[in-house]
């Protein structure tokens, strides 16, 4: 059956770019994907009319969202949702995970994106959303913008962890092959972090 992986945040955290490389890594898997692009600014749909990406995207930027991306799927699609900032577009984040199998809460450690998260706060706004559900929506919390060698990532991870939420092993390094990500870049998941990222949802049974 299909699957819907939304990508979110209260604030810009690398959504765009990890939704684009994951959408690509699942394809280059093999995996049947549609990309659905719910933030205003419709950066993944310019991205992927410049790059000409093998699978296509769709809008989806409307607090209709729970209805419109699971009547655009059928089989063992996969669906890769690029939720625009929840700050910025609370109607449609709540849409999105009113259906979506798995939420992905892109984080970069610093100290004031934890503040952002928490300021929200997370708790409230997935409280609300799993008001409108059967079940409560899964979700994992991405460090994405990862600087090496500094204690930010594990200290975010501890941070986040205390505080109840499950972190993906999986980190996104702060590297130029992701942060150059936009029209006319090429992507190459091949040994990605994004790449590793679909082999550990495959083994947590998250796809």
């Amino acid at each position: 059956m299909p699957r819907i992986i939304a990508l979110a945040s209260p604030r810009t955290s690398s959504k765009t770019t990890n939704a684009a490389w994951l959408a690509n890594a699942l394809h280059a898997r093999g995996r049947s994907v549609k990309a659905f692009d719910a933030d205003l600014s419709h950066q993944l749909t310019d991205w992927h009319a410049a790059n000409a990406w093998p699978f296509p995207v769709f809008g989806a930027a409307s607090r209709q969202a729970h209805k419109n991306i699971p009547q655009a799927l059928a089989g063992d699609d996969v669906a890769v949702v690029d939720v625009g900032h929840i700050e910025e577009h609370l109607d449609t984040a709540r849409s999105v995970l009113r259906v979506a199998d798995l939420c992905l809460v892109n984080l970069v450690p610093t100290v004031p994106d934890v503040e952002r998260l928490e300021n929200l706060p997370l708790s409230g706004f997935l409280d609300d959303v799993n008001s409108l559900r059967d079940e409560d929506v899964p979700v994992r919390v991405l460090l994405t913008r990862c600087q090496p060698s500094t204690r930010a990532t594990k200290e975010t991870r501890d941070h986040m962890t205390d505080s109840g939420y499950p972190v993906l092993s999986t980190v996104i390094p702060a590297v130029q092959r992701y942060a150059q990500t936009g029209a006319g870049f090429p992507l190459d998941p091949a040994g990605s972090a994004h790449d590793a990222l679909v082999t550990e949802l495959e083994k947590a049974g998250l796809l």
